[in-house]
């Protein structure tokens, strides 16, 4: 099949298209198996066109699958003209391809000029529905000498082809298997299928069922046996025995009777021994056929009786089947029942999962607007702090320059009281002594006056000098238990800040883990939920499947 592919790839060269990577494929596995498997691939009428030239040159493919492949009706007229001089091709299966108009006569073309397809399959297509071309179709029917099993179920076959497909089984001598189900053919048809049917020597098997035939005729057409077609073609031999041995006997009698008249008693004689041997050979054959017919009969009562007793098992397997069918549709039911719930508590779930993060989201913003509070008063206080501290700095800086004032002062008492003690004082107590000398008393107390006056401005300027130092002190003292205060508040800020951001991140990290949690332990069991009642469906349908494959057997 290495050749196939090869031709199929030059080919879309030549044609300058892409090559279709699945054809590729099923023409690699069509060279290992002969089978070549296209089913439910939709691929264009130039790739239809181009696999009938490789089949139509390759001769290792023997079964060609095309199954529910929709082909257009160029790509249909093209594969079954390539097809139609194929020699290796026995089974062909266009199932599903709504084959109409023109290409339903092609397939009667490819019926005529192909000898060596074996089994065609064309069910569900739209055959019937061209009176004309169906009839071109019988034709090539007709006179095919090679297929065996034809496939005709679902293809709108109305009443009026019932008789070319009649003429056609009437003719054809290789049809062994022919399936008609599920069309249009009605009574008319029946019968006409009946008495094609009689005329049939190689036909055993036919499925006639959902026609609108009567039920007796569905059965006598179903009922067909190689056994009874042995009878037909053994009761058509006898007669056209008969019918030879007879023409030879009058023959012979002509021929005696022109020779010689003496001779005609003699061959009156002769006729009448012939004709009780044949009469007797008549009767022999008759009671055959009627030993025969006999033993048809016997066994079509005992088919009856094998087909009542299956009937009744399928009656059983319907009944089984109906019950199972119940039973999956509670449980669907129920299913149904059982999301709806899931659902509802999931959106409850949902909403308080929403309920909760819009409640942390309010803490959020609340411990954003606390941080932002506390960030504001951190910075008030730092700014007073700030303030505070330069305000202790200018006190300390005024504090130092009246320090530097009052010593100043006090250097320059000092140096009036040394100087007022040392030369003032001993000046005037020589000028005391002078005016004592002099007998002055009125000077002498104006000079003590004075000295007085000087010495109580001294005391004054001690008592001055001490009361600034006092209230220096004061003031430096109160100045530093400010700050002292300004500090251990915003020490306690600042861990109350810390303190409180923690707590935030703390409280932030329990509600994602609790939404979290609580997210995952929801899809958890809703999870496991649907497994269960997924495998408790597919266990339903598994049932179900059994069932009508029993069915299906038992009415095989």
């Amino acid at each position: 099949m290495v050749s196939a592919v090869k031709i199929y790839i030059k080919l879309c060269q030549d044609a300058h298209f892409a090559p279709n990577d699945d054809v590729i494929a099923a023409l690699k596995a069509a060279g290992k198996s002969g089978e070549l498997n296209l089913r439910k691939h939709t691929l264009s009428s130039w790739t239809w066109e181009s696999l009938g030239r490789v089949l139509s040159s390759s001769g290792a493919v023997f079964k060609v699958d095309l199954s529910d492949c929709l082909i257009p009706s160029q790509g249909v007229a093209c594969l079954l003209g390539h097809l139609a001089r194929n020699m290796s091709v026995h089974t062909l299966v266009l199932r599903g391809n709504n084959i109409q108009s023109n290409n339903v006569g092609r397939i009667g073309a490819l019926l005529k000029h192909n000898g060596n397809l074996k089994k065609l399959s064309l069910e569900w297509n739209s055959m019937g529905l061209f009176p004309e071309m169906f009839s071109e179709f019988c034709e090539g029917l007709s006179v095919n000498m090679s297929l065996e099993s034809l496939d005709l179920k679902n293809n709108q076959l109305p009443p009026e082809g019932a008789r070319d497909l009649a003429r056609a089984i009437s003719r054809n001598k290789t049809l062994k298997y022919l399936d008609l189900r599920w069309n249009n053919l009605g009574w008319n048809g029946g019968q006409l299928l009946q008495a094609a049917l009689k005329k049939n020597m190689s036909l055993t098997k036919v499925k006639a069922q959902g026609n609108y035939i009567p039920q007796e005729i569905v059965q006598a057409l179903e009922r067909r046996t190689p056994n009874d077609v042995d009878h037909l073609a053994q009761s058509e031999f006898l007669r056209q025995r008969l019918a030879h041995l007879k023409n030879m006997e009058e023959k012979k009698l002509v021929q005696h009777a022109l020779e010689s008249k003496d001779k005609m008693a003699e061959v009156v004689k002769l006729e009448q021994e012939r004709s009780k041997e044949l009469e007797e050979l008549a009767r022999a054959n008759e009671r055959k056929l009627q030993e025969e017919l006999e033993r048809s009969n016997s066994r079509v009562s005992q088919l009856e009786n094998i087909l009542s007793e299956r009937e009744a098992t399928i009656s059983v397997l319907q009944t089984q089947l109906q019950e199972t069918e119940a039973d999956l549709k509670n449980t669907r039911d129920k299913v149904t029942d059982r999301e709806s719930h899931h659902s509802t508590i999931a959106v409850e779930r949902y909403e308080r999962i929403q309920a909760l993060t819009s409640q942390l989201e309010e803490k959020e913003v609340q411990l954003t607007r606390t941080e932002a509070d506390a960030e504001r008063r951190l910075t008030a206080e730092q700014r007073l702090t700030a303030e505070l501290r330069a305000r202790v700095q200018s006190q300390e800086e005024e504090d130092e320059r009246l320090r530097q004032d009052v010593a100043q002062l006090n250097d320059k008492l000092k140096a009036l009281a040394r100087q007022h003690e040392g030369t003032n004082l001993r000046t005037r107590l020589e000028r005391v002594w002078e005016l004592v000398d002099k007998r002055n008393p009125s000077y002498i107390e104006r000079l003590l006056c004075s000295t007085w006056t000087l010495l109580h401005e001294h005391s004054l300027n001690q008592e001055i000098l001490s009361k600034c130092e006092r209230e220096w002190e004061a003031r430096t003292t109160k100045l530093q238990g400010e700050n002292k205060v300004l500090t251990e508040r915003l020490e306690v800020s600042e861990r109350g800040k810390a303190e409180l951001g923690a707590q935030l991140a703390l409280e932030r990290a329990q509600r994602q883990e609790e939404v979290a949690l609580a997210t995952q332990q929801t899809r958890a069991r809703e999870a496991s939920k649907l497994v269960q009642l997924e495998e408790r469906v597919s266990s339903l349908r598994e049932e179900k499947q059994l069932l009508e494959t029993q069915l299906a057997q038992s009415k095989l």
